[in-house]
Parts: structure tokens; sequence; C-alpha cells
């Protein structure tokens, strides 16, 4: 079975295991008690009221619109790693929907693409939260670095197929 063949049960599994990881990082850090989230964009850091953690963009969703990090001008190369070795992946293998800046998709999808890149690059959660008149998604995990400096994220292996 080739990738392109594979991709949609990926998707699937793919989100399957990121909304598990997210409701247990959910309840850990009791981030359902938060009043609210911002996003240190010079940091790489998803800050909550009493908890940060690293955080990538991964894209941004609108109307029906699916916006992949990478090709946005506003974000710096630094906070879109994550989605930059998405698209790497996806011209590797061939999977347009990982290699093209824009889509028409649902949020279900949004969804499955962040979780998609979460599991490339071995970071547990995906946030989705409000960004203008639509949502921004990213991938966060607990933080490793204790200066408070931009987080390594590195794919864990370009075979992510199961």
């Amino acid at each position: 079975m080739t990738a392109s063949e594979a991709f949609p049960a990926v998707l699937d599994a793919a989100a399957r295991e990121a909304t598990a990881m997210t409701q247990h990082l959910i309840q850990l850090h009791s981030l359902h008690t938060q009043s609210g989230w911002s996003l240190d964009e010079s940091r790489g850091r998803l800050i909550f009221d009493k908890i940060t953690f690293a955080a990538q963009v991964v894209g941004h969703f609108e109307d029906g619109q699916w916006n992949w990090g990478w090709q946005d001008p506003l974000f710096q190369p630094s906070l879109v790693q994550a989605a930059s070795h998405v698209r790497g992946w996806g011209q590797t293998n061939d999977i347009s929907l990982l290699t093209e800046p824009t889509h028409a998709i649902d949020e279900a999808t949004a969804w499955k693409l962040a979780a998609f890149t979460a599991r490339l690059v071995d970071w547990p959660g995906i946030y989705c939260g409000g960004a203008g008149r639509g949502a921004l998604y990213l991938t966060f995990a607990p933080t490793a670095d204790p200066r408070g400096g931009p987080d390594r994220v590195v794919p864990k292996g370009l075979n992510v197929l199961p």
C-alpha cells in the first residue's frame, strides 16, 4: 500500500491518538479551568493562566478554508517548523493535502491535519483556539527549555504509516 493510499487511515488514527492525549493533558493540567490562552510567537509558547507549553502553529481554519502555517508570512519560520516538516513528508509521499498552501475542508479534517502534525513531530497535544473569525490550530508539548527559548521540533521519523 502506498503512503497516498494509507493516508486517510493514518489521519483517522492520528486524530484518535491526539484526541486521547489532548484530553489527558487537559485533565492532568486542569486546562478546562483556565479562563483564556495566548500565543507568545517570539518564544513559541502557548500560555494559559497557570501553565505554559511549547507550541507550534499548524494552520488556520476559517469559513471552510484551511491555510497551512508554513505558508503564512505572519509567522516566523521557528513557529511553523512542525508544519514545515509535514510539508516535507507530503512532498516525499506525494500527498497534495500536505503540500498545497490552502484547501477547502471541514473542521474535522482541520483537526486531523493538526493531529497528523503532532504525530509526525511526536508532540502530545493539539489546541484549537479562536483567532479572528476563524480558529488557529496548534500542536503543543511540555516545554523542554527551562530558559524559555524555543523548543526543538524534530520529526520522529518519516515512516509514520501503520
